[in-house]
Formats: structure tokens, sequence, C-alpha cells
């Protein structure tokens, strides 16, 4: 009898789809939530810690949509690519839209995150904001906020 709830348990658990890094808010709510948003091209990537995964992300800013209108650099951080499945994995010389936090472990400090759930992406994957549906090659997310 153990052994068969042990089972049904492994089951369960094998089945679930976790979603950690399925986030769904509004760009509005994205711009609201941010520190920083800058139209910027990566200009470098260095792994910090190579076995941990924390990388620094250099741009360089092209347009500034929020926030510091100074610099035409900006250095931001990002954890763990592969292992939460939350990085969003910057290519070299792409140009992204950029929403920019403070570090969430340490958000004191003056080191500036970045995430899936920010909702940085690459300039050809935008937001239609007639519908709230973040248009993507492949995947399609519907804001049920703005639902009635």
């Amino acid at each position: 009898m153990q052994i068969r709830k042990l089972i049904m348990l492994l089951l369960l658990l094998l089945t679930f789809k976790g979603t950690a890094c399925d986030c769904v808010l509004s760009m509005w709510v994205h711009m609201a939530n941010a520190k920083m948003v800058f139209v910027g091209e990566v200009i470098g990537v260095r792994n910090l810690r190579d076995s941990i995964g924390l990388y620094e992300i250099e741009f360089k800013v092209i347009r500034w949509l929020k926030g510091e209108q100074k610099t035409t650099k900006c250095k931001v951080y990002e954890e763990d690519l592969y292992a939460a499945g939350c990085g969003i994995g910057f290519d070299m010389g792409v140009e992204y839209e950029v929403y920019v936090r403070p570090w969430p472990a340490a958000p004191e400090s003056q080191l500036l995150s970045v995430n899936t759930c920010s909702d940085t992406h690459r300039l050809a994957e935008t937001w239609n904001d007639a519908n709230q549906v973040y248009i993507d090659t492949t995947k399609a997310y519907i804001d049920t906020t703005k639902i009635k």
C-alpha cells in the first residue's frame, strides 16, 4: 500500500509543470515597476561566476524611455540563465528593449537586474497594446487583468 501511494505521488510530481517564470503582466505594469527602461544594443556579455552563472551585460544605449538619460552605456546583471529558466540569454550586437530593476537579493545596492519577468525583450518581439497580447514567434500570452 505504501509503495502504491509513493508511485502515485511520484507520478503526480513528475507530471506537474512548473511555471516559475510564466510572467503575464501588461507592458504598462512593467514600465511602472522598472527603475529604468531603454532601448540598447548588447556590446558585452561577461560571466562573473563561471559555475553559478551571474552575467554582466553591457549595453550601448540607443534611446532612454524612463530613468537615467545622461549615459550612453549601461550595465545590468542577470543570474542563472539555465538553472531557473528565468534568464534571457542576451546576444551580442542585438538590440533589446530593457526594463531594469534593482537587484532582488540586494535592492539597496547599485546593481541593476533583468530577467524574463521584467519584459526585457528583443526589439523584434513587441506588445500589441490594443489587445494586451504579447507577440512572440513561439508563444502568445494574454493579459487577463484587462479582460472584463
